[in-house]
């Protein structure tokens, strides 16, 4: 029964660290491709004009307005439409997109506003950053929760007095993970946006009908901000604690607050998430996700086992172990 207990426990905790570590690196390495095709080359404001039904005194009557996009202009010097008569408007605006998909939007400022965040500094800065906190998170669930985690450093929130340490670190490594999760759902740019020759999302949308390239930038913002707004006053509280400085107790309210906006961040990032399975760009994102649930789910389902069936014949054989001794 000893052999058989242990050598689960080296099962389960092996194949977790390996699927965790290959999962979000595969992630990890996705996201930066990602930017990378996204920022290759600018989008410029566009216009065409585009039929529309109306419905006037009554009557349904179709009229052509003007609607903005954004295309890829690789002509040297290209500069983004104006609202002069005399600009440019694209005739067959399928035909320019190369029939691959386009959005198109009244509001020129706020299409224009799109583009520029995609490049804004900020963005930038925010997509690093969150890649950043994958890393450390990687790292975590890879070599200091397996490697250098004890006892007195798990906190009293996370465990029982009456629990093994072995259930208590398959918890953390799952809340560790689950974090990762996250921070994965929070770039929506790079997992919504098809970054073809007329920028879009996708062209049939199932459920997410809402998730258009405007509400994606939404989103973006709010979720890369949420993200700083948690991270900051986290990592001066830990950074405070390795030096045992007692400034750290200060921190302690934007703690509580914090932890309210990390459940806000985790139930938008879970709906982004879902929308990136049934609507996100390519197979490689789809699968990096899937990747990602399926590790969490298997930590959670073998971790429930040993609860349910090991986890009281394992405390009791540590404790005879250690009146033996």
């Amino acid at each position: 029964m000893v052999k058989h207990l242990e050598r689960y426990k080296k099962f389960v905790s092996t194949t977790v660290i390996c699927l965790m570590a290959l999962a979000m690196l595969y992630n990890i390495a996705v996201y930066v491709l990602l930017i990378k095709d996204l920022q290759s080359e600018r989008y410029f404001l566009a216009r065409t004009r585009y039929e529309v039904t109306k419905e006037i005194d009554f009557e349904q009557i179709k009229v052509a307005e003007i609607k903005y996009f954004l295309y890829k202009n690789k002509t040297k010097g290209a500069e983004d439409a104006g609202d002069d008569l005399n600009t440019y408007i694209a005739s067959d605006i399928n035909e320019l997109c190369l029939h691959e998909g386009v959005f198109l939007d009244s509001d020129s400022v706020r299409v224009k506003a799109v583009r520029d965040n995609i490049y804004s500094p900020f963005m930038l800065a925010s997509e690093a950053y969150i890649l950043f906190l994958m890393i450390v998170s990687w790292i975590c669930v890879t070599i200091v929760i397996p490697q250098r985690m004890k006892e007195h450093h798990v906190p009293m929130l996370l465990r029982q007095a009456d629990e093994n340490m072995f259930h208590v670190m398959m918890r953390v490594r799952g809340f560790v993970f689950l974090f990762y999760i996250t921070l994965s759902g929070c770039l929506c740019q790079l997992t919504n946006y098809f970054p073809d020759t007329c920028l879009h999302t996708e062209n049939r949308p199932v459920l997410f009908y809402s998730f258009t390239v405007i509400m994606t930038d939404y989103y973006q913002f709010c979720m890369v901000s949420l993200i700083w707004f948690i991270s900051i006053p986290l990592g001066f509280f830990l950074i405070m604690t390795a030096f045992k400085d007692s400034v750290r107790y200060a921190v302690i309210p934007c703690m509580i607050t914090s932890v309210v906006f990390v459940v806000f961040a985790l139930v938008l990032s879970l709906m982004t998430i879902a929308n990136i399975l049934v609507n996100g760009r390519g197979i490689f994102v789809r699968s990096a996700h899937i990747a990602n649930l399926f590790v969490y789910f298997y930590t959670q389902f073998f971790n429930s086992i040993y609860r349910y069936k090991y986890a009281k014949k394992d405390l009791l054989r540590t404790e005879e172990e250690e009146i033996d001794v």
